[in-house]
């Protein structure tokens, strides 16, 4: 199982899902630049964050891979 990853110590590669640690709780979300701004910003499904508002999200970790289909034959 993966450890949890400091935002201090490194950033998650770019438009990669990752596991986040943020206001207390998970969430699925993605590093990116803004395109038009080139600033840095996390990006969720119904919202980004960018500025001072990246500091909500404290640390991330690599998705686990998804479980194996079962053969049911």
């Amino acid at each position: 199982m993966s450890e949890w990853i400091s935002v201090n110590d490194r950033m998650p590669p770019r438009d990669t899902d990752v596991l986040v640690f943020i206001w207390g709780g998970c969430s699925v979300g993605r590093f990116d630049k803004r395109p038009v701004t080139l600033e840095d910003r996390w990006e969720f499904e119904d919202y980004d964050l960018c500025g001072e508002e990246m500091n909500a999200v404290t640390h991330w970790m690599p998705l686990p891979e998804p479980p194996k289909e079962e053969d049911n034959a």
